[in-house]
């Protein structure tokens, strides 16, 4: 392991010089976040995994210290046995840890989630001993998902949303009160979300959490790295999330093959909305498909050999959006490491001392380099600025709904508006919460009042009925320009569709198409002429029924020439 961090090292010591667009103003403290890890040795133990961790350069754990496993009768701590006290070696290793305390004990509340006070007040008092015991430990993360029945059920956690996070904000007040009366500094994770549910947060927020924490925590498994800035803007229009650091202590992805894509533009996403601290789970299998940074023969996965690139290089550099064009994304880490991905184009370098690097730290292959959305490419150097010796070539692409999905059209320098029409009469679709009631993503998502099914999101819809009266999701684009364009629809029901879903493209009211869709289809229109403020429509209605609707709809308008 130590070789493939040499190599790593060698590969990045390469001179480059770059310069792509001018970028738009950020915030000058915003820096690579902070990578951890996340461990089960509280569950396990094994020496050779640690050291392992510690040879791929992970120096900051999550994991957990039991209750059930510390707190004896009478309520005498008792910190022995190797899956209680592996902290110790953490830090004995230099590392750190932040510490989840979640689990319930089974002689307090008949082993449900603590909720009375007798509970909570001890669940609070183990937390900041294990706190004060663990010199390692540096932060506490009170609850782990906790707007989900997963991990949290009992009394006053089985109710409503309100209920649940009144019994949390209960819990994580009590906590923070003993933890913030240690010896030693100590942050507060709080807010416990799986996804990003503005209702969950609302609801917090209103019974005053705000108060007890240093920093919010969520885990956005459901969300792509494209469309995680948008909803963090949303989170961070709360003035209790303003200003307060956010840390994601989950995030993975169960493809191995495509998992160190994903950190890589999760990284880079995250760190330029502000998010402080980025764990990646988890660090060992844990027999859930989910990609591990080290494997079962100790050795580094691919994703593991992404993360070593990213803590050695890009943890703490200033960070940087590489464009302002909405179909290009990236990062700009320090002042000689960029990552790049997006609408396909060709990239120019016209520096043969610039090298491409693939998110595993393997070289790029062939001599050509092409932008696509899928594949990160890391332009790396080891002296000097970037420069203006990269350069991207023009894209096909003139507009993408995938990539420009925006809760308000201000958002990504859409041209694409969303809407619901009925009966031939349209209205603006409205921004939703997530997980404001039951049966609704816990992200935010477009609805209407017209009914609480129909929606939209980032590359889906759901049409419905009001009534017997269909429901359609209608996407328009307003052409900026008059120009020929190929209209490209991907359009695809889910399999429990009951039959199907209709789809319509309309220019200035001139219907192109009209089918009906059962199964995945891709449907090219053009060369089409539009003039400025054109507007081409995109429609999606129910079948006879609305039943299992739910469809991946992606809209491109690409030049004639491709």
């Amino acid at each position: 392991m130590s070789g493939y961090l040499s190599k790593v090292r060698r590969l990045l010591a390469s001179a480059l010089v770059i310069g792509i667009c001018a970028q738009p103003a950020l915030a000058q403290d915003r820096v690579g976040a902070r990578l951890g890890a996340a461990s089960n040795f509280g569950q396990a133990t094994s020496d050779r995994m640690m050291q392992a961790a510690i040879a791929l350069g992970v120096r900051d754990f999550r994991d957990a210290v039991y209750w059930q496993s510390v707190e004896q009768a009478g309520g005498a701590y008792d910190f022995a046995g190797p899956r209680v006290v592996y902290p110790d070696t953490i830090g004995a290793f230099g590392a750190r840890m932040s510490l989840t305390v979640n689990n319930p004990h089974e002689r307090y509340d008949e082993g449900n989630t603590p909720y009375s006070a007798e509970a909570v007040g001890a669940f609070a008092r183990f937390a900041a001993t294990a706190a004060q015991r663990f010199a390692a430990v540096d932060a506490v993360e009170v609850g782990n998902e906790m707007n989900s029945q997963r991990f949290a059920s009992g009394p006053g956690w089985d109710g409503t949303l309100e209920e649940r996070a009144a019994a949390y904000v209960a819990l994580l007040a009590e906590t923070s009160t003993h933890v913030r009366g240690l010896e030693k500094p100590m942050r507060i994770l709080g807010g416990a979300a799986e996804s990003i549910p503005l209702a969950w947060f609302d609801a917090l927020f209103e019974q005053g959490a705000a108060k007890f924490v240093d920093a919010w925590v969520v885990h956005p498994y459901s969300v792509a790295p494209e469309d995680l800035p948008a909803m963090i803007d949303l989170l961070r229009l709360r003035p209790e999330a303003r200003e307060v650091p956010l840390e994601i202590t989950e995030f993975g992805w169960r493809s191995g093959q495509e998992a160190p894509a994903y950190l890589i533009k999760s990284h880079c996403q995250m760190s330029l909305s502000g998010v402080t601290r980025a764990v990646w789970y988890p660090l060992n299998p844990r027999g859930d498909g989910y990609a591990p940074l080290i494997g079962e023969d100790f050795e580094p996965t691919d994703v593991g050999k992404t993360f070593a690139l990213i803590q050695q290089y890009f943890v703490g550099q200033s960070v940087a959006p590489v464009s302002d064009d909405p179909l290009v994304f990236g990062c700009r880490y320090g002042e000689n490491a960029m990552v790049l991905w997006g609408a396909n184009r060709d990239v120019v370098i016209r520096d043969p001392n610039i090298r491409a690097v693939l998110p595993n730290g393997a070289e790029w292959g062939g001599e050509k380099i092409t932008l696509d959305e899928d594949t990160p490419v890391i332009l790396v150097s080891a002296e000097g600025a970037l420069g203006e010796e990269v350069q991207l070539g023009q894209s096909p692409v003139l507009a993408d709904t995938r990539f420009q999905f925006a809760f308000d059209p201000a958002q990504r320098g859409s041209n694409f508006s969303w809407h619901v029409r009925k009966g031939g009469a349209e209205r603006p679709m409205q921004l939703r919460r997530g997980q404001e009631k039951n049966g609704v993503p816990w992200t935010p998502y477009l609805g209407t009042d017209l009914d609480g099914l129909t929606r939209a999101g980032p590359g889906w819809v759901l049409p419905g009925l009001h009534g017997d009266a269909p429901l359609d999701v209608m996407v328009r684009h307003v052409s900026p320009k008059a120009r020929d364009v190929i209209v490209q629809v991907d359009i695809s029901p889910a399999d429990r569709s009951t039959d199907g879903v209709t789809l319509d493209v309309i220019l200035n009211g001139d219907v192109l198409i009209h089918e009906v869709v059962t199964s995945a289809q891709e449907f090219n229109l053009g060369p089409i002429a539009v003039g400025k403020a054109d507007q081409v429509d995109v429609i999606v209605g129910p079948g006879e029924t609305s039943q299992g609707d739910v469809t991946q709809l992606r809209v491109r308008m690409y030049r004639t020439t491709r």
